[in-house]
C-alpha cells in the first residue's frame, strides 16, 4: 500500500458536485489498495477562506481536502490565491511516496514543485477533452516541453492525447493509456423491463458548443418524420441549463411531445435509465473519453456517437454505431438502424466486455503496476 498525494485541478465541490467526478471515482477505486490524500483548491461562493477535510467511512483510505479561497474579480489575483492555497499541500507531501496530478492546469505546476523539492515520483493523469486544444497557446506548449521530462509516467485516458505527448517529445515508455474508471457496483447490466416506447437516452451538461444538443434534436426530428406512426422518445438527462434547453425545443414543435427533459439524476437512477432505454446517443463536437459512454456500455446499452476524440476506440459493430460529427443525416440513419435492430444486440456481452475495460478492479490493477514501476525507479 503506497501513500499517495493527489493534486486535482478538477474535483466534485460545493459549486459543482459533478465537476471532475471521474477523478473522484478513480481515487475511490485506488483507495482499495493505497492510502490517498486528495488536495483540491477553488474559490469560495461566500467570499471566505475555508478548509474542509472529509474522511468517508465507506472509503477509509481516502482523505479529501478542500481549500476554498475568497473569490476576486481579477483573474490574476485568483491565480495567485489558487497557487498560495495549493502550497498548503506541501505539508502532506513529506509523508507521501507518490505525487499524482489530475488534469494539467493548474495542478501540474504544484506537482512539479513537489517533485523537485521532495524527489518523489510524479504521475500525471490527463482526463480533459480540451487538453490538446489548450496547447495551441505557445505558453502552454513551452511549459510542457520544458518540464515534461520531470514526469515519471503520463497516464492519458485516450489515444489522441498520446499522439500529442509523442509529438512534443515524451518517450513512449513513459506513457500508459488507461480509460476513466466506472463504478461497476452501480453501473451494471440488470435485466429490467424496457420502456414501452423505443427510447434514446442522452446524458451530458447540455453545453451546446461541446455536446451539440441541437444536432441531436435535428437528427431525432428527421428520424421521427420517417417513422410517423412509431412510438419513440428521447430522454435528455444532465446538470445543464434546462431553461435554455426548453427554449431550444421551441424550434422543434413536431417532436416536443417526444422529448423529455429529466435534469440531473443520481448515479443509481441514471443506471436505471440506462437499463430501461434501447440506446444511448452522444453527438459531441469534441470529446476525450467520455464516462457516459462507458457507463452506458457497462449497463449493456448500445451506443450511437460521433467519431470524435477517442470514442472510435471504444465503439464497434458489436456495441453501437459511429457517425461523423455534425452529420445530422447520418445520425438520423443510425437512429433508424438501431430502431430496426436493437434486439440483435447482446446486452450481457456488451456489459461484460465493458467491465473488463472500465471496472474499478481493472483500472486499479493497471494503476498498481504504474505506481510500483514509479516506486522502483526511485529506490
Amino acid at each position: 500500500m503506497a501513500k499517495v498525494l493527489s493534486i486535482s485541478s478538477w474535483y466534485p465541490n460545493k459549486k459543482n458536485s459533478l465537476d471532475g467526478n471521474f477523478v473522484q471515482n478513480l481515487l475511490i477505486s485506488l483507495a482499495e489498495s493505497h492510502q490517498i490524500t486528495n488536495f483540491f483548491v477553488n474559490s469560495n461562493t461566500n467570499n471566505q477562506e475555508e478548509i474542509i477535510r472529509i474522511k468517508n467511512p465507506h472509503h477509509p483510505n481516502l482523505l479529501e481536502i478542500y481549500h476554498y479561497f475568497p473569490y476576486h474579480k481579477w483573474k490574476l489575483i485568483r491565480l495567485y490565491r489558487t497557487i498560495m492555497a495549493f502550497l498548503k499541500s506541501f505539508s502532506f507531501a513529506k509523508d507521501a511516496e507518490i505525487i499524482h496530478v489530475h488534469v494539467f492546469y493548474p495542478a501540474f505546476f504544484i506537482g512539479l514543485i513537489l517533485k523537485l523539492i521532495y524527489k518523489k515520483p510524479l504521475v500525471v493523469t490527463e482526463h480533459s477533452s480540451s487538453f490538446v486544444s489548450k496547447f495551441d497557446s505557445i505558453y502552454y506548449r513551452l511549459i510542457f516541453q520544458l518540464f515534461h521530462h520531470f514526469v515519471d509516467f503520463f497516464v492519458p485516458v485516450s489515444q489522441n492525447i498520446v499522439n500529442f505527448y509523442l509529438k512534443n517529445g515524451v518517450k513512449n515508455i513513459k506513457i500508459h493509456v488507461i480509460p476513466n474508471s466506472i463504478n461497476d457496483k452501480i453501473f451494471t447490466y440488470r435485466k429490467a423491463e424496457k420502456f414501452t416506447e423505443f427510447t434514446l437516452l442522452h446524458v451530458s451538461n447540455f453545453k451546446e458548443y461541446h455536446k451539440n444538443i441541437r444536432g441531436i434534436l435535428q437528427g431525432f426530428e428527421q428520424f421521427t418524420t420517417q417513422n410517423p406512426l412509431s412510438k419513440v422518445q428521447l430522454l435528455l438527462v444532465g446538470d445543464g441549463d434546462l431553461h435554455k434547453l426548453q427554449e431550444m425545443l421551441l424550434d422543434f414543435p413536431r417532436i416536443k411531445s417526444n422529448v423529455t427533459l429529466l435534469g440531473k439524476q443520481s448515479p443509481e437512477d441514471l443506471s436505471h435509465l440506462y437499463n430501461k432505454s434501447h440506446g444511448f446517443v452522444l453527438f459531441s463536437i469534441m470529446e476525450n473519453q467520455p464516462c457516459v459512454i462507458s457507463e452506458a456500455l457497462m449497463c449493456g446499452l448500445p451506443v450511437i456517437s460521433s467519431a470524435v476524440g477517442d470514442i472510435e476506440n471504444h465503439i464497434n459493430e458489436e456495441n453501437g454505431f459511429l457517425v461523423e460529427s455534425k452529420d445530422v443525416a447520418a445520425l438520423s440513419q443510425a437512429f433508424m438502424k438501431l430502431f430496426m435492430h436493437h434486439q440483435d444486440y447482446n446486452a450481457i456481452q456488451i456489459s461484460e466486455s465493458a467491465k473488463k475495460r472500465y471496472s474499478f478492479a481493472t483500472i486499479r490493477s493497471r494503476y498498481n503496476e504504474i505506481y510500483q514501476l514509479a516506486l522502483n525507479q526511485h529506490k
